[in-house]
């Protein structure tokens, strides 16, 4: 769907992810991943996929979203989201298959990974780290 406020309204307030792209001859080109990780407790990341998708289209997330939504023509940008139960999880296995110009790389992988060991131990998966 087109990324409008009227969409980001309806999205959900639960954790998730979400892919913000341009869509064409019906193919969804991505060009941003980001999540939800529904803590409230975490101002940065404590939020749910409405609030994130908000902040990007006011201009106070991602830059590269920013940069385009300056721009006269800004409806051409559509999003998708999935409410999954470990956001970090599901963000950093769709970084391994989809790289997205607009995600920033060796920054984020790093701390997807650090993000995903701290998911991982307090789901109790410690082991599968080792």
């Amino acid at each position: 769907m087109q990324f409008t406020f009227d969409n980001i309204n309806n999205s959900p307030s639960e954790k998730g992810v979400y892919e913000i792209g341009f869509k064409r001859e019906e193919k969804f080109n991505v060009k941003y991943i980001g999540r939800a990780m529904g803590d409230t407790s975490n101002k940065k990341h404590g939020t749910t996929i409405r609030t994130r998708l908000t902040h990007h289209f006011k201009g106070t997330g991602n830059e590269n979203i920013n940069a385009y939504l300056s721009q006269i023509q800004r409806n051409n940008l559509y999003v998708r989201w999935a409410k999954v139960k470990w956001p970090a999880t599901t963000e950093a296995n769709i970084l391994q298959t989809n790289k997205p110009e607009w995600n920033k790389r060796l920054e984020k992988a790093n701390k997807l990974k650090k993000e995903l060991e701290a998911e991982l131990n307090q789901n109790g998966y410690a082991e599968v780290l080792e």
